[in-house]
């Protein structure tokens, strides 16, 4: 049997469609790379993750030699992997809840304060993450 797909040359609009698809994979491998580092950082488990991200970044070498089927396959992957990390940190976070000291109120109180105060954008989202975990932690 043949392959899939068409052969020859990529259109001008699919390559440009193509571009764009492996631009939106780039931010999407940024934040699990912020995501893996915070997981570090915090001593949380991270399963497959940095595989995932490696397996990430090879979608976006295939998305850009319009190798869309290998990428298809691997993106099931990811996904599946990216899955099982976030149930890994799911009981972690539940482990770590139910072995912590509820904070008191003025701590709490700090801890709001503090996850106000500016940020750079780029940390935004693990900043949140942070004092989210911790604001659930001492509840």
């Amino acid at each position: 049997m043949g392959q899939e797909g068409l052969h020859g040359p990529v259109p001008p609009t699919v390559q440009q469609e193509l571009k764009r698809v492996a631009s939106l994979q780039q931010q999407l491998i940024d934040k699990a790379e912020r995501l893996d580092y915070g997981l570090r950082k915090f001593g949380y488990p991270r399963g497959e993750l940095p595989t995932t991200i490696e397996l990430m970044k090879q979608i976006e070498r295939d998305i850009g030699s319009a190798d869309i089927p290998t990428a298809r396959a691997a993106q099931k992957v990811v996904v599946t992997n990216l899955r099982e990390v976030k149930d890994v940190v799911t009981r972690q976070k539940q482990v770590n809840r139910v072995n912590s000291v509820p904070l008191s109120k003025e701590i709490r109180e700090e801890v709001a304060a503090a996850s106000r105060e500016n940020v750079p954008e780029q940390y935004q989202d693990l900043v949140e993450g942070y004092f989210r975990a911790l604001s659930e932690a001492g509840q």
